[in-house]
């Protein structure tokens, strides 16, 4: 007996029961039980091989309704035996997921689709970068960005690579929250979204510590952490720091190496 999930071809057809018994010979027969008892239907369709001793049934769609106990009584003359296939509970959930799954990815691979999903990272400038990538597109086909349900206008699409990608040079509290990317055109549509908040958002903000131990607005010159507003001068072996204006104005600073 082989209780496996089976497969979907084209997101439709599944296989999930599946027995295996002796051979047949000729005059055996066999019949498919699941109270109340069902034969071949439209969306269901039964088979025994009998050179194999294969007992099938096929599933067009399968459904929350055809989870039950599948029983196949096989006849000789007089002789009979039968064997059960319990297709409930965990099992037959799991099973209906990957059908679901298989089904929804057929669906969403007819048109344009996210062959990666949004996802962040930060680069070598500090900068974070929110990107995904597309495929199976037309000239037609359309990528928009969303956050929080308002339309974002700083992405940048390639339609060559597929890559779309938005570049925040400076993260602020601001840049939590819900993104959405959708993809679209006449064959039909295609969406991935990127939960930055809690638990992510932290882990965004570590990895800019982490990478970017010197805040942006900062200039580092030796052990000495400068602001942007201060220009520096390299006089001999000395280093000298003065402010935009005069070096007698408050916050000035001038330091030099003896």
């Amino acid at each position: 007996m082989d209780a496996g999930p089976g497969s979907a071809d084209n997101g439709k057809r599944s296989h999930p029961p599946r027995w295996n018994g002796e051979p047949g010979r000729p005059g055996c027969s066999s019949a498919l039980l699941s109270p109340p008892r069902f034969s071949s239907l439209r969306h269901r369709k039964i088979t025994f091989d009998r050179a194999s001793g294969l007992v099938e049934v096929l599933f067009d769609q399968l459904s929350a309704e055809d989870e039950g106990s599948y029983t196949a009584q096989l006849k000789d003359g007089r002789a009979k035996n039968q064997f059960t296939l319990v297709f409930v509970d965990e099992k037959f959930r799991e099973t209906l997921a990957l059908v679901q799954k298989n089904r929804r990815d057929h669906k969403r691979k007819s048109g344009p689709y996210f062959e990666e999903d949004l996802s962040w990272s930060v680069n070598e400038d500090c900068e974070l970068v929110i990107k995904c990538k597309v495929t199976n597109t037309h000239k037609d086909t359309s990528v928009k960005w969303f956050k929080e349900g308002v339309a974002v206008t700083r992405v940048v699409y390639d339609q060559s690579s597929g890559v779309s990608t938005l570049t925040i040079p400076q993260v602020t509290k601001k840049e939590a929250g819900s993104y959405r990317a959708v993809v679209t055109d006449g064959r039909g549509e295609d969406v991935s979204t990127l939960e930055l908040l809690d638990d992510e958002y932290d882990k965004l903000l570590q990895q800019l510590s982490k990478q970017c131990e010197t805040p942006r607005e900062w200039h580092c010159l030796g052990h000495i952490l400068v602001p942007q507003t201060l220009e520096a001068e390299v006089v001999g072996i000395g280093t000298r720091y003065l402010s935009q204006g005069t070096k007698d104005r408050p916050g000035s600073l001038e330091v030099a190496t003896p």
